[in-house]
């Protein structure tokens, strides 16, 4: 399999340098066994949409400390094509199945949906409301008190994963530019295409990226099966989840302003209403706003 070299870019949210050793000891703890001395650090999840935690890091749900599993949008692509083919009418019912879904993924992993925040951005335009997510994340970090925050990749996948990583991002450099304390921002590895192909639990590389991957053992996939199973309504997709590893790793730098690498990507090849050139005018102009010394609220 061949992957399209990551080139190194000035990011738009330099931050300040984090303490690479630190951090490094942050994502050992994370990705430790159950029953590892180690104490889990304390997590917050920012997912674009219900699945995206059972995707990505299914193994680690029964392990982290919880501080709250964020989801960006409510998983309604409003075209409504996906709410019939699930037997909804309407997609506001069709998003409240997906919550009810999410909801039930949490549990079968011991975890209450006292912790599962929906902030309900339309699915699929998440990229067009970057300020006002940014502004969001920022306030449920600050309310929330994270060591780490795990969260999507910026590969090109879905057009709300990548927003969703340029959210985080802009919150967490916000918090620094404060002065205010910031977590460690760390990824699981989602889905993003090579050539034609869908490619599931591993990363596009990223220069001096420190990865960790997780062999599952056969009861981690019988977990990850069960949850994958409480997504009735994604069937047709999640049936190509693959359950042997899982991926996590330091987040790079990203430029947020360029293509997430050089050939095509994966969402252009769907109706979800994006390009990689409006992607990357919707960021320029996200990073310029945030930039300016204006709230994100406005």
């Amino acid at each position: 399999m061949t992957h399209r070299t990551e080139k190194p870019r000035h990011p738009p949210f330099p931050g300040v340098e984090i303490d690479r050793a630190m951090a490094v000891e942050l994502l050992d703890r994370l990705c430790a066994p159950a029953g590892d001395p180690l104490p889990a650090p304390r997590t917050l999840m920012v997912l674009a949409h219900p699945d995206d935690e059972t995707v990505g890091a299914s193994s680690r749900l029964t392990r982290i400390e919880a501080a709250g599993f964020i989801y960006a949008t409510d998983g309604a692509p409003r075209d409504g094509r996906d709410a019939r083919a699930a037997g909804c009418p309407t997609c506001a019912k069709y998003a409240r199945l997906r919550r009810a879904e999410a909801w039930r993924a949490l549990a079968h992993a011991g975890i209450s949906s006292e912790h599962a925040v929906f902030l309900d951005y339309p699915d699929q335009q998440a990229a067009f409301r970057l300020v006002p997510l940014t502004a969001d994340l920022r306030r449920w970090i600050l309310a929330t008190c994270p060591e780490i925050v795990l969260t999507h990749p910026y590969e090109g996948g879905h057009p709300d994963h990548d927003a969703v990583a340029f959210a985080v991002h802009a919150a967490v450099a916000a918090l620094i530019r404060e002065g205010r304390a910031s977590p460690v921002v760390m990824e699981f590895a989602s889905y993003h295409a090579s050539g034609e192909t869908w490619i599931f639990s591993e990363f596009l590389p990223a220069p001096d990226a420190v990865e960790r991957v997780i062999r599952l053992s056969p009861e981690g996939q019988a977990l990850k099966q069960r949850l994958l199973a409480c997504y009735h309504s994604q069937e047709r997709t999640l049936k190509s989840v693959p359950l042997e590893q899982e991926c996590f790793r330091l987040a790079p730098a990203y430029d947020f302003t360029h293509p997430p690498h050089d050939g095509p990507v994966l969402y252009e090849r769907y109706s979800w209403g994006m390009t990689v050139r409006k992607w990357c005018m919707l960021a320029t102009a996200a990073t310029e706003h945030l930039h300016s010394g204006q709230t994100a609220d406005t």
